[in-house]
C-alpha cells in the first residue's frame, strides 16, 4: 500500500527558504522520514522554487515563499505490519532578502494505527 505523507508550510511574509540547488553554504528545505523495517520512502516532490538574486552576490538562488506542499510517497511492503510510528525531520534555513536565520529544523511523529486491508476468508 502506497500514502502520501504531505507537509504543509506557511512562510512568514518577507522570508523564505531555500529550494534545489542551492549554494554552498546554504541550506535548502528537506523533508526526511527515518528508515522504518519494510517502509520504503520515495523520492520527494517539492513545488516549483523561484529563482532569487542577493544584491552583492554572484551567486544564484532558489527560493520557495508562502504557502507551500511537500510530499513524498511511504510504501508499504507487507499487509498487516501493526500500527507504526513514522517520524518526519523538516530542515530549512529561513531567509529574508538581507539576512539569513541560522539553518534550523523540526521533528515530529505520525501514528498510524493498524487498520485491516483485506477481509480473510478463513478455510471452514
Amino acid at each position: 500500500q502506497r500514502i502520501w505523507l504531505t507537509v504543509e508550510l506557511d512562510i512568514a511574509p518577507g522570508l523564505h527558504v531555500y529550494g534545489n540547488p542551492t549554494p554552498d553554504g546554504y541550506y535548502p528545505l528537506d523533508i526526511s522520514v527515518a528508515p522504518i523495517e519494510r517502509v520504503t520512502v520515495g523520492d520527494t516532490v517539492y513545488p516549483h522554487a523561484l529563482p532569487f538574486r542577493v544584491q552583492g552576490l554572484d551567486d544564484e538562488f532558489f527560493v520557495h515563499e508562502g504557502q507551500l506542499k511537500v510530499s513524498l510517497p511511504l510504501t508499504f511492503m507487507v499487509v498487516d505490519a501493526g500500527a507504526l510510528q513514522i517520524r518526519v525531520t523538516v530542515s530549512y534555513q529561513a531567509c529574508s532578502g538581507t539576512d539569513c536565520l541560522a539553518p534550523a529544523s523540526a521533528e515530529f511523529t505520525l501514528h498510524i494505527a493498524e487498520t485491516s486491508l483485506i477481509d480473510r476468508v478463513r478455510p471452514a
